[in-house]
């Protein structure tokens, strides 16, 4: 029998074999068709990447999956992964593995798709394989097909295929016990002389933004190398777009899509463009078109009395073709006694506009029209957002309204209020609105170091933010109260490097301000632990989900000497120490962090004795606090951690490390990937610190478990975690 013929009779013995799979309903077989949904020969052409799309026909709730496919390496030059479409793109741990060669034969290579659908909390059953017994495109293998030529006229049947680590055709439910083997059909390949059209334009990934009743088009265009004629079609779904043919020469096709979002569109819409060449020869392209709002807006601004303040009047137009031509805005603003109009100027965005009209109304009403071309020379608002317009008011000096709000809100009287026009003045958009205020802020409200307006002063978070402003200004802007704040030395010279100086002082207590009152809850902390080789040295480690850019500590060191103190982290490192208490702060000028788990400093003390924190302040590298508490004993971590599992993969054995903070009884279960369990570990009153457990592939009856994918979950109180591991022989 030749090769051919093996590959047909694989077929047949695998639905054979599938006759016996058993599932929540044996009265309906569970079915994978791969290639086309007909079984029809799919024809391909040399030195082509080829789509073999995946479907699936179930009655049951399918929480696992393993689907290897089989090519014959004559063939199939690379296989080269593939998509995974909903549910299984959903699933906590679901991919392509890479391939397995000479498997399940010589001269063969096979690759997976695996997938579980539940693997961490919380476990949502809508996202479990489930068709209704309805054909579902759930994925799509990529291969690149051979460019020897001896091949052209071969029909090539592809086979189940096998992974050594994870075995042949599976799946499971979730009970984790029943598994299921679907009748499957695989696809066949005729390797014809024939080329497949390819897509020239857009390129392959191309996605467009649009604002909605603003029109999009672009050019689809296809050559053949066969000099055929291309026929192309589009798979949209939505009402209006449009398809034309453009040009249609032997081996050049090129057609025009059109489409104007109606106003309720939003989200991300899927253009699906086929070339024919009519001779077995097709190219599938996927263009994304994203669709969002246009937006007017009023800024949300703060001022003091008898302030002028400039509030901006913005759009929103970020779409690549929402070109505006002109607009025409109504707005209101209240509480007259609070702020009082001074003018209207147009905004940066409009500066080449030939039409700009401000109509104010006995009412506090304000109508902004412009028209951006009328004599030939104005520019239409490109895509992008900013001010077209500046509301300037004066605050009042009356303290009864310090405190007090003056909104500033968009108003209709009908329809053509609040509306932009496109460039050619055909097509009227209704942006949404986004009304806008005045705060009129009460000059005590102002706390000197509190920098980052968070309600505490001199704390490590204002001295990252102002160091962030003075070196790149612009993307760390400082309001107008902020930069009162920032006044540390009270020079009348805000934010400036001796303002920073100051704070630093402070900070590294020289100067001794007010004690701050920090919130409840702990986010991050600082623990210590003595070097494994050089017994003096005391290594001090941050931990925290969020990486820190600045940290101080102060440890009361009365009982120890402090002989030496260096970093390695990158960051700036300034110290006092004064009366046997040790401040250290970290901080880069530049902007730099402190990740999780990274050591922060050490230091050489005379003796084995770990300094008391006194006080321990953490901020992230945009001057927000980041709560956080010291402990005397800082070699206790301060929350559970899993560390994972070393090494990963491994051969004969591993080590799962994990923190505990308190002394408990912990329990670890290492389950295969179909849920049950092999093996357990329980520990009574497990005390608090580094801990970790070694498993050398063993279960429970002390027989070796085979290669392939293990899950481990650890419950350690009211902590729970889990994760993978996989093993190889």
């Amino acid at each position: 029998m030749n090769v051919k013929g093996l590959h047909i009779f694989a077929i047949v013995v695998a639905l054979m074999m599938a006759g016996e799979a058993t599932g929540q309903d044996p009265d309906l077989q569970d079915s994978l068709i791969i290639g086309n949904l007909n079984g029809s020969v799919i024809p391909v052409g040399l030195n082509r990447e080829i789509v073999l799309p995946v479907w699936i026909k179930t009655d049951d709730s399918v929480t696992f999956f393993h689907t290897p496919l089989a090519t014959d390496n004559d063939h199939i030059a690379l296989r080269l992964g593939g998509n995974l479409y909903e549910p299984l793109s959903l699933w906590d741990d679901a991919s392509f593995l890479t391939p397995d060669a000479n498997s399940p034969s010589p001269g063969m290579t096979s690759q997976s798709i695996l997938g579980f659908a539940y693997l961490f909390d919380p476990r949502d059953p809508q996202n479990f394989l489930y068709t209704d017994y309805e054909w579902w495109h759930v994925a799509d293998y990529h291969m690149l097909t051979t460019s020897d030529t001896t091949v052209i006229g071969d029909t090539v049947c592809l086979i189940e295929g096998f992974s050594p680590a994870n075995g042949g055709l599976l799946w499971s439910i979730p009970d984790g016990v029943t598994q299921i083997i679907p009748a499957a059909i695989y696809p066949c390949l005729y390797f014809s002389d024939n080329a497949s059209p390819e897509f020239i334009q857009p390129d392959p990934g191309t996605e467009f933004s649009v604002n909605n009743e603003f029109p999009i088009s672009f050019l689809v265009v296809a050559t053949d190398a066969d000099n055929h004629v291309i026929s192309m079609t589009v798979d949209f779904p939505e009402d209006g777009a449009q398809f034309d043919t453009v040009n249609m020469t032997p081996g050049y096709s090129s057609y025009i899509f059109g489409w104007t979002p109606n106003v309720e569109d939003t989200g991300q819409f899927i253009a699906t463009f086929a070339a024919n060449d009519n001779h077995g020869g097709i190219a599938n392209l996927d263009v994304a078109i994203n669709v969002m709002r246009s937006i007017l807006q009023v800024d949300e601004l703060s001022a003091f009395p008898r302030m002028q303040v400039s509030v901006p009047v913005n759009i929103i137009n970020l779409g690549e073709t929402s070109y505006i031509g002109g607009f025409d805005i109504l707005l209101q603003y209240g509480i007259t006694e609070i702020i009082d109009l001074l003018n209207v100027e147009r905004g940066p965005r409009v500066e080449s506009w030939e039409y700009f009209h401000v109509n104010l109304g006995d009412t506090s009403t304000i109508r902004i029209t412009g028209i951006a071309d009328i004599y030939g020379n104005g520019n239409a608002v490109s895509p992008g957002e900013g001010p077209v317009a500046f509301l300037n008011f004066e605050i009042t000096g009356d303290s009864v309204y310090v405190g007090h709000y003056a909104e500033i809100n968009f108003i209709y009287g009908d329809d053509n209020d609040n509306t932009v026009s496109d460039s050619t003045g055909y097509l009227l958009v209704h942006p949404d609105v986004d009304s806008g205020w005045v705060y009129n802020q009460d000059p005590g409200d102002v706390l000197i170091g509190d920098i980052n307006m968070n309600g505490i002063a001199w704390e490590i978070s204002d001295a990252v933010l102002l160091a962030n402003h003075i070196l790149r200004p612009d993307e760390f802007p400082l309001d107008y109260i902020q930069m009162l704040a920032s006044d540390t030395n009270r020079d009348g010279f805000p934010a400036t490097m001796p303002d920073l100086v100051y704070l630093l002082n402070v900070i590294n207590g020289y100067i001794n301000p007010a004690r701050i009152n920090y919130a409840d809850g702990i986010s991050a902390c600082v623990f210590a632990e003595f070097d494994e080789i050089e017994a003096e040295k005391l290594i001090f480690r941050y931990e925290s989900s969020i990486p820190a850019g600045g940290i101080l500590i102060r440890l009361d060191h009365s009982r120890n000497e402090i002989r030496s103190l260096s970093t390695n982290s990158g960051m700036n490192l300034l110290y006092c120490d004064e009366n046997g208490i040790l401040s250290v702060m970290l901080f880069d000028y530049d902007g730099g962090v402190i990740s999780p788990g990274e050591e922060i400093f050490r230091m050489e003390v005379s003796d084995k004795y770990v300094p008391i924190v006194t006080e321990l302040q953490i901020s992230d590298r945009y001057g927000n606090f980041i709560p956080a508490e010291g402990h005397p004993l800082l070699s206790i971590p301060e929350i559970f951690m899993l560390h994972g599992a070393y090494p990963n993969p491994f051969n004969s054995s591993t080590t799962i490390k994990f923190s505990l903070p308190e002394k408990t009884d912990v329990d670890l279960s290492i389950y295969n990937v179909l849920g049950q369990t092999v093996k357990s570990f329980r520990f009574k009153s497990m005390p608090a610190g580094k801990c970790s457990i070694d498993w050398d592939g063993a279960n429970d009856s002390g027989g070796r478990v085979s290669s392939g994918v293990y899950l481990y979950r650890i419950g350690a109180g009211e902590y729970e975690a889990t994760s993978r591991m996989t093993l190889l022989k």
